[in-house]
């Protein structure tokens, strides 16, 4: 059983992690309870910790470059990660088709800036892309390998 907050290598308790029942007197079948008790309170305890860690991970909020430097692989299924540079824009982890490969992909948003500044780095996983350009007040619309005008 792991007494670590977060998730790794199992370990055993340390020395003193069940209380000393030794010469209570206490018949066996109660001392094996109190035990199982404890095992079981520091199991959940291990069991919230692990899930606040997933949590903490499951939406984001940085720039476009720190998102493309972060494996998707390292953060939980469906995390969400809002782009502070690209205004509305978030992306999520998904599995790619056919594959156990997590990846980021487009989840919603429009981006809007000068039609100069539309994105130049879209791929396949920007499938939806939405651009608003300021400036010809046109909404662009990322097929998977160019922009097509929306309205």
């Amino acid at each position: 059983m792991s007494t670590s907050p977060t998730p790794g290598a199992r370990v055993q308790p340390a020395t003193g992690w069940y209380p000393n029942l030794n010469g209570t007197g206490l018949p066996r079948a109660a001392v094996n309870g109190i035990q199982q008790s404890f095992t079981m309170l520091y199991a959940l305890r291990d069991t919230v910790n692990q899930q606040k860690n997933t949590l903490d991970k499951s939406v984001q909020y940085d720039n476009h470059l720190n998102r493309l430097q972060t494996n998707a692989e390292a953060m939980p299924d469906c995390a969400l990660w809002f782009e502070s540079d690209r205004r509305t824009v978030f992306y999520q982890t998904r599995l790619k088709m056919e594959s156990t490969t997590r990846e980021w992909f487009y989840a919603g948003g429009i981006h809007y800036d000068l039609l100069a500044n539309r994105p130049t780095d879209l791929a396949g996983d920007d499938l939806g892309f939405l651009f608003l350009g300021s400036d010809d007040h046109h909404l662009y619309h990322w097929n998977g390998t160019a922009w097509d005008v929306a309205i």
